[in-house]
């Protein structure tokens, strides 16, 4: 269940974060393998994530806009505990970002449109998640713009809610 054959064992985490591994923006299949393009990414497993990035030779410092580098980061988050749990920590907890998930009922998704207008289903990102998937609220996405723009140890506003509805309304 492991990439971490020769070809990727001088690829970074860093490399991964920026783009510069040389993959391919998507996997080489992409395109032949779905069953409903209204959704196009929903039957793409994380095994079938691993075929492709074994047969994938990364060129680690080349930059190429890649959604598969951030889906490769479902083993680093496997190794910390899951995807899941990492975020519920760092984002939900620690920054204050309880509503910021990585799976929401499609119910309670705000329906999308594509270029012509047109209603647009969600789409689930299944094995590109990492990439594709984050799903937050407007609240959640001002507290991290606070947590950005104050610093962590200076934000005092995640401590009082109060606070930011207060700085909403001067805004306004």
């Amino acid at each position: 269940d492991s990439i971490c054959s020769e070809r990727w064992q001088t690829v970074t985490f860093e490399q991964l974060m920026e783009h510069k591994t040389g993959l391919p923006r998507l996997a080489p299949n992409m395109g032949e393998i779905e069953s409903d393009v209204q959704d196009p990414y929903v039957e793409y497993s994380v095994e079938m994530l691993g075929q492709d990035l074994r047969s994938i030779q990364p060129v680690p410092g080349k930059y190429s806009y890649s959604h598969l580098g951030y889906a490769a980061t479902h083993w680093l988050f496997e190794k910390v505990g899951g995807m899941i749990d990492f975020t519920d920590k760092n984002l939900g907890r620690i920054i204050g970002m309880p509503f910021t998930k990585w799976e929401y009922p499609p119910s309670e998704i705000a329906t999308g449109h594509g270029l012509d207008g047109r209603l647009q289903p969600v789409w689930n990102t299944n094995a590109l998640r990492p990439a594709l998937g984050l799903k937050s609220t407007l609240h959640d996405l001002i507290s991290f713009l606070h947590v950005l723009f104050d610093g962590y140890e200076s934000n005092k506003r995640r401590q009082d809610p109060n606070a930011l509805r207060k700085e909403l309304r001067v805004l306004s």
